[in-house]
């Protein structure tokens, strides 16, 4: 186009001298072809860039709104957790019957929920004996250590939390990090609030004592 308007250029320089008057007519009438021209090129940029500025601002607008939906399709995933887990620990507590000194539990069936019970169920098989002491540990850390008198049945449980039980899974172990799983126990409390805790105990090897480290619901957090 640029060189169309150079050799139209060149035809008015000639017609002028040859025409006088008439190429100087030719002349305005080409600068006049070559004004449109430059004015349309113009309209035609700003037209396309406007319209590419308003696919971005689309595209942008479409990624903010996926992202939302994203956000609040897993806080209702973690809500639906959380009142199938407070549910899951209704039905252990009801199933809790109390006879004098003897106390009979029973274990609510997990398929029954819609959680996924897979980490806890890979926690370490502990013997009797050991899992005596450590419940020990915990309650005593419970209402002495934390004054609490929970307002269940029993005053602490095996740990049923997904989350919490991932930390069998972690090698980073969190705040438990340089523990292999064989020495890490997980227990849980339901508080004068009604809101479930969880705590995790340690100890330096079989045989040894357990202690708390960790009352929370997030194994991963600073303490």
């Amino acid at each position: 186009m640029r060189e169309m308007r150079w050799k139209w250029c060149v035809v008015a320089g000639l017609g002028m001298l040859l025409l006088g008057g008439c190429a100087r007519q030719a002349g305005e009438s080409g600068e006049d072809a070559a004004a449109v021209m430059q004015q349309e090129d113009g309209e035609d940029a700003a037209a396309v860039m406007q319209q590419e500025d308003g696919e971005d601002a689309a595209a942008v607008m479409q990624q903010e709104i996926d992202a939302q939906k994203e956000q609040e399709k897993e806080d209702g995933g973690e809500a639906d957790g959380e009142a199938e887990l407070l549910r899951f620990r209704q039905d252990r507590e009801d199933m809790i019957h109390l006879e004098g000194e003897y106390i009979e539990m029973g274990t609510p069936n997990e398929a029954e929920y819609s959680l996924d019970f897979s980490a806890v169920q890979e926690s370490p098989r502990f013997e009797f004996q050991e899992m005596s002491e450590a419940y020990e540990a915990a309650e005593i850390y419970v209402t002495q250590t934390l004054g609490i008198q929970p307002p269940t049945k029993c005053g602490v449980y095996m740990c049923m939390d997904p989350d919490m039980a991932e930390i069998y899974r972690d090698e980073d172990k969190g705040v438990a990090k340089g523990y292999e799983n064989e020495n890490i126990f997980l227990s849980e409390f339901c508080g004068e609030d009604h809101n479930w805790q969880c705590l995790v105990l340690v100890r330096e090897g079989k045989g040894q004592p357990w202690r708390v480290i960790y009352c929370g619901n997030d194994y991963t957090e600073e303490t």
